[in-house]
């Protein structure tokens, strides 16, 4: 029995050599002695598995409708910025990798994001109406 790659070719039994898995470039796969493929993931969130690297490396991919800006974009973690960002939907915000990728979070029900408290918070229950606007007896 043998281990083989995408391509067909039988691959080399060493545990050293690393292949990506079909249809989740967050799992990798290894070959053993006895012809099968033991699969590992990569740690962490945001982490793919990059072949010429051998190694687990951090995604760019941030999954936010096409009409929003990514705030993780040329984000600075090393420098100081926040690693959570706003997201355009008030209920959700992103947690930002050091490589612009991202992934999406929710506020708990009834709280939406408030970026300056880096938080999810209440929202404002009521917006007063100005005087002019009051109804009048």
């Amino acid at each position: 029995s043998a281990c083989y790659t995408e391509e067909g070719e039988e691959a080399p039994t060493d545990y050293t050599t690393k292949f990506e898995v079909c249809n989740d470039d967050g799992k990798f796969y290894v070959c053993n002695e006895y012809g099968g493929c033991d699969v590992s993931k990569c740690p962490g969130w945001g982490m793919i598995f990059d072949y010429d690297a051998q190694d687990c490396v951090e995604s760019s991919f941030c999954d936010i409708p096409a009409d929003c800006d990514n705030p993780c974009d040329g984000i600075d973690l090393e420098g100081g910025d926040h690693p959570y960002q706003a997201h355009c939907d008030d209920d959700k915000y992103l947690q930002c990798n050091s490589v612009g990728g991202c992934r999406v979070l929710y506020c708990e029900y009834d709280l939406v994001w408030d970026d300056d408290a880096k938080a999810c918070v209440p929202p404002d229950d009521v917006e007063e109406l100005p005087s002019s606007m009051e109804c009048s007896e």
